[in-house]
């Protein structure tokens, strides 16, 4: 799991932690909370799915305020750039 921690919500496809080269097929995503202004979030993102032969990914995502409660919670399908490894 990866966590990207900004003052505003940064796309999985930018966190350099990741090293995944993707392209976003389909993503779904239910709104829990109300953010306010000044929170702290933390988006996590979790692949729990691979289809070497589709060259797909499953990703469930979510994420936290500073009290950590969930105030958003979906799941990804991406297609992988350069296959993997």
């Amino acid at each position: 799991m990866v966590c990207c921690q900004h003052h505003c919500f940064q796309p999985w496809w930018e966190c350099r932690s990741l090293e995944i080269d993707a392209i976003y097929k389909s993503q779904t995503l239910e709104f829990l909370r109300p953010v306010f202004i000044g929170a702290t979030l933390c988006a996590w993102f979790e692949i729990v799915g691979i289809d070497p032969a589709n060259e797909r990914i499953e990703i469930k995502s979510w994420i936290e305020n500073q009290d950590g409660d969930n105030v958003i919670e979906g799941r990804a399908v991406a297609s992988l750039l350069r296959g993997l490894k």
